[in-house]
């Protein structure tokens, strides 16, 4: 059987890889991450991409912040439960 490394980062245990200090960065990373990949040449954010078989995720620019802060209290509310 081949094992197969999925598109995109896994949205499960986000504690494990994450710290309530990477916040901002991970709303950013939701809200545009072609951009910070390709303009800001984010060296975390290419990382992630290279990572993932080179395919950015979507930019997501329509959330508010409220509603980025709820995204990743619904996924992880153990680390970003503030």
């Amino acid at each position: 059987t081949l094992i197969r490394q999925s598109i995109g980062p896994k949205l499960g245990d986000l504690c494990g890889k994450y710290n309530a200090s990477d916040k901002d960065w991970l709303k950013r990373w939701i809200s545009n991450s072609p951009g910070m990949i390709f303009d800001d040449k984010d060296p975390r954010a290419i990382a992630l991409w290279e990572a993932n078989n080179k395919a950015a995720m979507n930019a997501f620019s329509g959330f508010s912040d409220q509603q980025l802060d709820d995204i990743l209290f619904y996924l992880s509310p153990e680390c970003f439960g503030d």
